[in-house]
């Protein structure tokens, strides 16, 4: 025999699951990982398949074939046979196959010899009773190739008796070599173990009952694992069993032992948790069992093995002790046996000897919830992609509000769930990324989680919302300050008689105000609830012929909030200063009556009306309730329900409020401040900076202040640009009015300036008045010194300029290297303006300039050699709502282009104009870039078309186009390119069209 090889059946771990899977594992099968009765399997029947050619003992056939080609025999083997020899001579063009019951393969076989030698055979010991298929494959054509089969009886082999308990010592065999024993077991026995220790070499061990266990037939078959093998059975029958020992490669000083018990203890030893056990010994007659209580809600439950000599297997199953077929895991010295979120209850561990064994130990690891103390400071915590943290708190009885916190983090999220531990689809009754909020929260355990999608460092706090509910004052608002997430309970009792009650909430945006009669409302349980939305800053809830008792008013927050509660029923409602109240509505000729606390020493007393629609008067009145005929202020604008009453150094004591509806109005703002200084409560320009997009209605007032410094030469505010008529005035130290101020200009547009030689310091105010409604207004307040340079950034507009007699204004650039031109772009309304352009020093009184222009000119244009360096820029002249820019880039149209300002829209756009060139500068790491056109077409017929392209002439191959009908266009990009986008904007009969170009 040369190169044959033969295939065991082996008794793996996933072959005593698939025995499980298929309902065959009893007592005593083959299954249970060697501990059967070792019966031989039933003879096959002799019946030849088809195509096959029956083989007769010890005769040659003689064969032909083809390359590829298949030759198929049978040959028929009785029982009790020693060995099967299959053999093919002349054969160095033939490949051999052989297998039991079904036909051969070159994948699936007993047996193959598939080499180039002369001869190929497969010898077969002990085979097994039945037919045997042989297949002849051609690796090439051949003839002259003589099969033959041959089988002989088993010789008869010398069987050494054991006596149970003791060991034969000195076993020696050479390589393939085999000695028996047998073993008399009585009656009523719980195990019986046949083990081999010691020596060298490479046994296997085979067992089986009532007959000599042969290579392929038997109970129970193990190789060595380490020093040693074992076969066990459970409750063995009574009799002889019998034992083989093959010797896979020689075998030296092997020492056998077969033994048996009547009893087997299946009393189990608990495990304490996080701690390693006592050592561990048993035998192969002895299983072990241990116990592991694991609470519920654990996060973790791990179980490892160290140590030991000798061989075992360990087997962990919950809730009944395991089998080596019926477990949920198997932990290994290497491999521990690892839960996520266990489930609670006990688990159980069974260590089987394979050998005897000593010394191993077992270490059951849980890990807990993190426990949460309510109120106290936030819990840091760190994870890491995929990561989840559990806590736990205790919520006792009565706790009105519970509510879990975590900062706001775009890698993790909560979640939380009661008596349960979260998790994202099942269990969780909240996911949010920052906060958890549970009203009347059910008593017990809560848990909560934090989940991160990328490492993260984060933090988690618990807060119980409890105690009284704060008593409210009739008409006298109360402050609610609160954490996102917050609940704030509130009573108030109503008198008997009452037509109406009303709860507002003011100055608090994204919140819920929730109202109930005779018991604390909830979010699921109220008589009526309201909603602030983000962009407001207050709301109501009214009922008409309240039942007297008490009312309660539950505010829940959304974000974070600090304004006020107040509830009234008989007494008139007190606004808070400096806070919106609630949109009002009313009726024509409807009164709504408010008081104000104003303090001592306050400077200013500002009532204003914003928003809404219909026609309102506003009456105010210092101790007394005013009317058309006494009042300290009055404002009635015709038609409109802006109106602003500011008054200078009111006096302390009650203020009284009356907003009158002159027709029927709605969601219109009152608002009321007292501040102790002028500047108080104003908004601050910054020197030299316009306001974009100021935007405001007819009668509007809005108010900014400008700290000028001590020693300034010039002081100016302007305003210019956009559409309607803005009116502007301009006082220092106190605010402007129409009766007080140092400067007034109101012309029928909105260019609108005041210009101050050696300005005082300090505090000046200016004022923009609606004298009708105005849109895209630019206001700019600036002091200098008169020699200040100004530095440009590339391609970005500097916004309303103005200049008249011979003042001046000088800007630098910076221009890299590699531009292909140089523009110098200057775009107003001008009398009469020049330009100065020059290389690496200001122009020169008698430097010509580089481009000027008359009156009703828009447009001045320098264009320069893109040299490196600083180039100055010098204007001088007559000119209003002028922007002037500088351009220096690889490319620019030679048809000039108006620069766009980001945000800000170009109005009024008309098909007077062919086609209109646009430039808008787009920074680095922009993620969205849009233009759009909004407008009127002029006609029915009005066509107009948006053409856009990066560094390049948008009218030739443009990155984008948009061509609907109308005047609405859109281009949008997606993560621009930073540089100059080019726009065009063309066509037919349109008018009144806004351009917007907008990155972000």
């Amino acid at each position: 025999m040369r190169n044959a090889s033969l295939k065991f059946p082996r008794f793996t771990p996933a072959v005593r699951w698939m025995c499980a899977l298929l309902g065959l594992l009893v007592a005593g099968s083959a299954c249970d990982g060697g501990s059967g009765a070792g019966e031989r399997p039933p003879a096959m029947e002799a019946e030849v398949p088809p195509e096959s050619t029956l083989l007769t003992q010890g005769k040659e056939i003689t064969l032909s074939g083809t390359s590829g080609g298949e030759l198929y025999f049978a040959m028929q083997v009785p029982a009790g046979q020693g060995e099967l020899k299959i053999t093919l001579t002349n054969a160095a063009k033939v490949d051999l196959y052989v297998r039991r019951g079904s036909r051969a393969t070159t994948t699936r076989y007993d047996c193959k010899s598939a080499t180039t030698a002369s001869t190929e055979e497969c010898l077969i010991n002990a085979p097994q009773e039945g037919m045997w298929l042989i297949t002849v494959r051609g690796t090439a054509a051949y003839t002259g190739v003589e099969l033959r089969g041959s089988y002989s009886p088993f010789p008869d082999a010398p069987v050494t008796a054991l006596t149970g308990g003791e060991s034969v010592t000195g076993i020696s065999l050479p390589a393939g070599g085999a000695r028996f024993f047998s073993l008399e077991v009585p009656p009523a026995q719980a195990r019986l173990a046949f083990e081999l220790s010691g020596g060298t070499g490479e046994p296997i061990l085979f067992s089986s009952f009532g007959g000599r266990p042969t290579d392929i037939s038997f109970g129970c078959r193990n190789t060595r694992r380490g020093s040693g093998t074992s076969c066990s059975f459970i409750e063995p029958r009574a009799g002889t069993w019998y034992v083989m020992i093959r010797a896979q490669a020689a075998l030296s000083d092997v020492t056998l032992t077969g033994s048996y018990g009547a009893t087997v203890d299946r009393s189990s030893t608990a495990l304490v948790g996080n701690q390693w056990s006592d050592a561990i010994a048993s035998s192969p007659l002895q299983d072990r069992y241990f116990t592991v209580e694991v609470p519920s809600n654990q996060v973790k439950f791990v179980l490892e093995v160290s140590g030991g000599t000798g061989e075992a297997d360990v087997y962990l199953k919950r809730g009944s002790q395991p089998t080596p077929t019926d477990n949920q895991c198997i932990p290994t010295v290497t491999a521990p046996c690892v839960y996520d979120r266990p489930q609670g209850g006990t688990w159980h561990v069974l260590v089987r000897a394979l050998t005897t064994f000593s010394n191993v130990k077992l270490r059951p690891t849980l890990t807990d919830t993190v426990p949460l103390v309510p109120d106290a400071p936030a819990e840091p915590v760190s994870g890491i992609r995929s990561e989840i943290r559990y806590f736990r708190v205790e919520v006792p009885e009565g706790v009105k509000g519970l509510r879990f916190e975590s900062p706001s983090h775009p890698d993790v999220y909560m979640m939380a769930a009661r008596e349960v531990l979260p998790d994202y689809w099942y269990t969780s009754l909240c996911r949010d990324v920052d906060y958890c909020n549970f009203l009347r929260p059910q008593a017990g355990t809560w848990f909560v989680a934090l989940s991160f999608t990328a490492a993260a460092s984060s933090s988690v706090r618990v807060v119980f919302e409890d105690g009284e509910p704060l008593p409210l004052v009739d008409g006298v608002p109360a402050r609610v300050a609160a954490a996102k997430g917050s609940l704030r309970y509130f009573k108030f009792e109503v008198p008997p008689g009452q037509s109406r009650l009303s709860f507002d909430v003011v100055g608090l945006r994204s919140s819920w105000l929730y109202v109930k009669a005779g018991t604390e409302p909830t979010t699921f349980d109220y008589d009526s609830r309201a909603y602030t939305q983000p962009t407001r800053q207050g709301v109501g809830l009214s009922f008409a012929n309240p039942a007297a008792g008490t009312w309660y008013a539950l505010v829940s927050a959304d974000d974070d909030i600090d304004g006020a509660i107040r509830a009234t029923a008989s007494n008139l409602p007190a606004l808070v200063d400096g806070t919106p109240e609630p949109p009002l509505s009313g009726a024509q000729n409807s009164e709504r009556l408010y008081t104000l606390q104003v303090p001592p020493g306050m400077s200013d007393l500002l009532v204003t009306l914003t928003g809404g629609t219909g026609d309102t008067a506003l009456l105010v009145k210092r101790e007394g309730i005013p009317n058309s005929a006494s009042n300290d202020c009055k404002s009635d604008n015709p038609e409109s329900s802006i109106e602003t009453c500011a008054l200078v150094l009111p006096q302390a004591g009650t203020w009284y409020i009356l907003v009158r509806g002159k027709q029927a109005y709605s969601g219109v703002v009152l608002n009321a401040q007292a501040v102790p200084a002028p500047g108080d409560a104003v908004q601050a320009l910054e020197n030299d900076v316009a306001l974009a997009n100021l935007s405001e209605p007819r009668y509007s007032y809005r108010l900014w202040k400008l700290e000028v410094p001590e020693g300034q030469a010039r002081l100016e505010f302007n305003l210019s640009g956009g559409t309607g008529n803005a009116d502007l005035l301009v006082q220092h130290a106190t605010r402007p009015s129409a009766t007080s101020f140092l400067c007034q200009s109101n012309g029928t547009a909105n260019t609108e300036r005041c210009v101050f030689e050696n300005p005082q310091a300090g505090t000046w105010f200016a004022l923009v008045r609606g004298g009708s409604s105005f849109r895209s207004v630019w206001l700019t307040g600036r002091y200098s010194l008169g020699n200040e340079v100004v530095t440009l950034t590339n391609g970005i507009p500097f916004p309303n300029l103005a200049l008249s007699g011979t003042a001046k204004r000088l800007f630098k650039v910076e221009v890299p290297a590699g531009q292909s031109g140089l523009r110098f772009h200057l775009r107003g309304s001008f009398q009469s303006a020049s330009m100065f352009v020059k290389k690496d020093s200001p122009p020169a009184a008698s430097d010509a300039p580089c481009a000027s222009r008359g009156t009703s000119s828009l447009s001045l244009v320098c264009d320069k050699t893109a040299e490196a360096g600083t180039w100055y820029v010098q204007l001088q002249g007559g000119f209003s709502g002028a922007a002037l820019t500088a351009h220096a880039a690889p490319f620019y149209l030679s048809e000039p282009a108006t620069p766009l300002t980001n945000g800000v829209p170009e109005l009024n756009l008309s098909s007077s104009t062919e086609r209109q060139f646009f430039v808008l500068q787009v920074p680095p790491g922009a993620s969205r870039l849009q233009f759009t056109t909004r407008g009127q077409p002029a006609s029915s017929t009005a066509s107009l078309s948006l053409y856009v392209k990066r560094a390049g002439d948008p009218s030739s191959s443009p990155d984008c186009s948009s061509v609907n009908a109308g005047s609405e266009e859109t281009c949008s990009f997606t993560n621009p390119e930073p540089g100059q986008w080019f726009v065009l904007v063309r066509g037919t009969q349109y008018s009144n069209v806004d351009l917007l170009g907008l990155y972000e």
